[in-house]
């Protein structure tokens, strides 16, 4: 039986204006979530300088119930799960988290479920390999053009933009560190993530075979292209790397299990 599955996302104020025909893309799956939780902020950071009033295409889409908004404090890209696991950490419940500026086609909600009901594993519409060179983690440039492995591994990081199917199970507790999360790695929240499920052996896949989603708009603002696309990855995974080894005794490069 599949459990509830509530969709997760966040927005900034130079995207809020397009954000409606992505909620609307997410409200047409079939089957269809249970709520379209949208966590905005007043307060401004970094690209985000805060959101006032509701575009009224969206605010007419919000009921809620099915479709939400909660106002939040604004921790960035953070907001897209965060508040969620606040809420929901430990529980069998599902979230899929998604992006302010991509369309969802038809059956990309099932595709995720039967990904997720087929191994138990985090389960990603896009993914890449995290490469390992030498005892180290690569370079997150290397990460590109290596092969995925054949099933779920916990060397493979979901890429949230396209959308990741998480449950509740998938992390523990200090996944909510919101201060260490943001002094190490402020702009890369799916390397965060992906750190604490592997660290407690959660395995994860990509299901989308290759197929690119559509996006709203291309060259807008974006944290990919502000702080990660020039090397910044690299600065958080080696940072990730010295915070889990000190204060776990586990890093990336050393587990083993795939």
């Amino acid at each position: 039986m599949v459990p509830e599955i509530d969709i997760s996302l966040t927005s900034i104020s130079p995207r809020i204006g397009r954000l409606a025909p992505v909620v609307a893309s997410l409200l047409a799956q079939n089957p269809a979530p249970a709520r379209v939780l949208i966590h905005l902020s007043r307060g401004a950071w970094l690209l985000d300088e805060g959101i006032g009033d509701l575009p009224a295409d969206l605010a007419a889409l919000v009921d809620g119930a099915r479709v939400q908004v909660a106002w939040v404090e604004n921790t960035g890209p953070y907001r897209k799960i965060l508040p969620w696991l606040a809420d929901h950490l430990g529980s069998d419940r599902w979230v899929v988290t998604a992006d302010d500026d991509t369309l969802y086609p038809q059956g990309w909600l099932a595709r995720l479920i039967a990904g997720r009901q087929a191994t138990g594993a985090v389960t990603g519409w896009t993914a890449h390999p995290i490469v390992l060179r030498r005892g180290r983690v690569a370079g997150y440039g290397r990460w590109f053009g290596a092969a995925l492995p054949e099933a779920p591994a916990l060397h493979v990081l979901p890429i949230g933009k396209d959308g990741v199917l998480y449950s509740g199970r998938d992390f523990p507790e200090e996944v909510l560190d919101i201060a260490t999360a943001q002094a190490i790695a402020p702009t890369a929240d799916d390397l965060w993530l992906r750190w604490h499920a592997a660290r407690i052996g959660i395995r994860a896949q990509a299901v989308g075979q290759g197929e690119a989603l559509a996006e709203i708009s291309r060259g807008g603002p974006s944290l990919w292209r502000a702080f990660n696309r020039q090397g910044g990855n690299d600065l958080v995974v080696a940072a990730l790397e010295e915070h889990f080894a000190a204060t776990y005794g586990w890093t990336m490069a050393a587990a083993s299990g795939d």
